[in-house]
């Protein structure tokens, strides 16, 4: 998974970074404070670029340490991510921080389980995701009589586009097909404004003619 990591105070997330990486997951940073830049923003002007425009974001880990405290302005890029519906789990204490209330988890700093958590709360965020799409052509779907439980959505991520497969256990001809393609797209778009790779394909038991 491609991991966002966030530190409170500059070093804080070394552990956790090799520890991500040892499980094989892409570990970007926000700031360039290790750069040549050294910005406290990567989208600056100047900057490397933000990684929330490069390729989709997984999950977020914000390193906190146990004491926790007011966010420091080397956490805004989980503002950031929070408005893109990124998944943010928090290392040690959420506690003082302006988007405490808003985190998806908050785990040990040293936690032994870094690999797990993360994994499981990336596919988390994918059924979320999934769920929205649902939502959007269910309505279609029921006007012509078929249940929502005949819809079965699977969500996967590439380098850089979101691919969402809709499989309805019906026949469905083009036109419905294509609507149902038209729902999801608008209301990922909605739930996801910095989606810009998307693909959704919809397919029935059998494709109809019209």
């Amino acid at each position: 998974m491609r991991v966002l990591v966030v530190e409170r105070e500059g070093g804080s997330g070394s552990r956790a970074v090799a520890q991500l990486e040892d499980h094989g997951h892409e570990v970007v940073r926000c700031d360039d404070a290790h750069a040549e830049s050294g910005l406290p923003c990567a989208g600056l002007p100047g900057g490397s670029g933000c990684p929330l425009d490069a390729e989709p974001i997984d999950v977020v880990v914000a390193v906190r340490g146990d004491a926790g405290g007011p966010s420091t302005d080397a956490e805004t890029g989980i503002r950031c991510a929070l408005r893109q519906r990124v998944p943010v789990m928090v290392l040690g204490s959420a506690e003082g921080a302006s988007y405490a209330d808003m985190v998806d988890e908050v785990a040990e700093m040293d936690s032994p389980a870094l690999d797990d958590r993360v994994v499981a709360l990336g596919r988390a965020g994918l059924a979320a995701t999934a769920s929205v799409a649902e939502d959007a052509v269910d309505p279609l779907l029921a006007g012509h009589g078929i249940d929502r439980s005949a819809i079965d959505v699977s969500v996967t991520r590439t380098k850089a586009r979101l691919r969402v497969h809709v499989q309805v256990d019906a026949p469905l001809d083009a036109k419905m097909r294509q609507a149902c393609a038209v729902a999801a797209v608008g209301a990922l778009r909605d739930h996801q404004p910095s989606i810009e790779g998307l693909d959704v394909e919809v397919t029935g038991t059998e494709s109809l003619t019209d």
